[in-house]
């Protein structure tokens, strides 16, 4: 996992830690579950997740987030499986919540600001 970190930020010039890792789970392929994120997201957001999230969607989330700046991947060596949860059932009761239109916008400002570098403001002389 953390060689992926290092390829994504080689590959996109972005600070290290500014991705999204997912885990291959055996029991829900090609779903991003799992998420690893580094210190720089929390030091960047405060939080793994908006408050808005109960306990669903925030893997899905997550991956979309870094995946618009190409910071997101599975980790091709490591595999894991989900006994409980993923697709079927819970042990818990599942809170959906739409995080693809406001939620996932103002979090990719956020993110955006974070990584891009900040304009002089005011007037220069030169």
């Amino acid at each position: 996992v953390v060689k992926q970190f290092l390829e994504i930020s080689k590959e996109t010039s972005l600070p290290l830690g500014a991705a999204c890792v997912a885990l291959n789970d055996l029991a829900f392929p090609g779903f991003p579950t799992f998420p690893v994120l580094h210190r720089w997201h929390l030091n960047q957001f405060g939080s793994l997740l908006p408050r808005q999230f109960a306990n669903q969607g925030g893997d899905p989330y997550l991956y979309e987030l870094y995946s618009r700046f190409n910071a997101a991947s599975f980790c091709a060596v490591a595999t894991m499986k989900n006994g409980i949860g993923g697709d079927g059932d819970a042990r818990y009761q599942k809170h959906n919540i739409n995080w693809r239109g406001q939620i996932l916008n103002m979090n990719l400002r956020k993110l955006k600001s974070a990584l891009l570098p900040q304009e002089a403001n005011g007037i220069v002389l030169d």
